[in-house]
């Protein structure tokens, strides 16, 4: 399978007209779609996670790693968000990597010694070297259902740690906090604001355009789904009402259903601050994707860094 051209992401100037009906106080999320419009979801409430943790960067064990991937994965799962029927279950093995293919099997691991999709397609570059993580779904045209998604994390620019037990100053990322993030990406759920200008026409469940992080209201910034972050951000571990509404609407509590005359079946219910002058680590999205003859299409997103003085009124500050 061949992924279109990723486009990389930076800040540019964006209409203000774009966004003026948003309005600033409202809950909302956003789901990913393919090239034909359809919102992306699994087709089963239970996904396994397969997390390489043999032999993480430093200051990370293999115990750390595994913690943390768990956390994140329980973060938006039926026991903790009593309204979804999903839950991410985690295998994790000693590999000290693993490669991101459409293979129907959804790993996790670390690139420390190259910043590259393994294995890497003739011709496709390398992921953005200010990238965090980049996690790849793959789901079918039609109807958007996933077969495949996987979560790659940068250490060969980026250091990790877990910063609630050490709670270094500095440039290390939180591990928890990145992958809560990049687990919403992986169930079907697009950013809550857009960095650079988005797919043009993408709303979110409301109707509403998605606005500019510029102009994001304080719900959209308080979002694990939301495209920026602060150096040492935890906030992104604990799901705000937005996300859990938004993993509660895609996957429901399942009802078990049984008729006179058919045999038991189980089938979905119907129920469906202001920042600082500080550095902000920028979620943004890589874009793009490509049918292979199976009508399967390709997304990948990246938590790309960039260098943010202020939030101000428009976006090419």
């Amino acid at each position: 399978m061949t992924l279109m051209r990723r486009r990389p992401l930076g800040f540019s100037a964006l209409a203000f007209a774009v966004i003026a009906s948003w309005a600033t106080g409202a809950y909302a999320y956003v789901r990913t779609t393919t090239s034909t419009g359809a919102p992306m979801f699994w087709n089963r409430t239970v996904l396994t996670i397969n997390a390489s943790v043999g032999d993480p960067p430093a200051p990370l064990t293999s115990h750390d790693v595994e913690v943390a991937v768990r956390a994140a994965a329980d973060a938006w799962s039926r026991d903790r968000v009593d309204c979804t029927s999903i839950e991410l279950r985690v295998a994790a093995t000693l590999d000290r990597s693993a490669p991101v293919q459409l293979d129907r099997v959804s790993r996790l691991t670390f690139r420390r010694d190259v910043w590259c999709k393994d294995p890497r397609p003739e011709g496709e570059p390398c992921y953005d070297p200010l990238a965090l993580a980049v996690t790849s779904v793959f789901a079918r045209k039609s109807d958007g259902e996933i077969v495949d998604a996987d979560v790659e994390l940068n250490a060969v620019t980026f250091e990790w740690s877990d910063l609630t037990r050490r709670p270094e100053t500095g440039n290390l990322q939180d591990l928890q906090n990145t992958l809560t993030h990049e687990f919403g990406h992986l169930i079907g759920l697009d950013h809550t604001c857009f960095i650079a200008p988005g797919r043009p026409g993408a709303v979110d469940d409301q109707g509403h355009p998605v606005p500019s992080c510029g102009h994001a209201s304080d719900e959209i910034r308080a979002t694990t789904m939301f495209a920026a972050v602060i150096p040492g951000d935890l906030e992104r571990r604990t799901l705000s009402p937005d996300d859990r509404r938004a993993v509660c609407a895609i996957y429901p509590p399942l009802d078990l259903t049984v008729e006179a005359t058919q045999p038991i079946g189980c089938a979905l219910s119907p129920r469906r601050p202001g920042p600082a002058p500080l550095a902000w680590a920028a979620l943004g999205l890589a874009f793009g994707g490509a049918a292979d003859p199976a009508g399967v299409f390709g997304v990948a997103y990246g938590a790309a860094r960039r260098a943010v003085p202020r939030w101000v009124g428009n976006e090419d500050e």
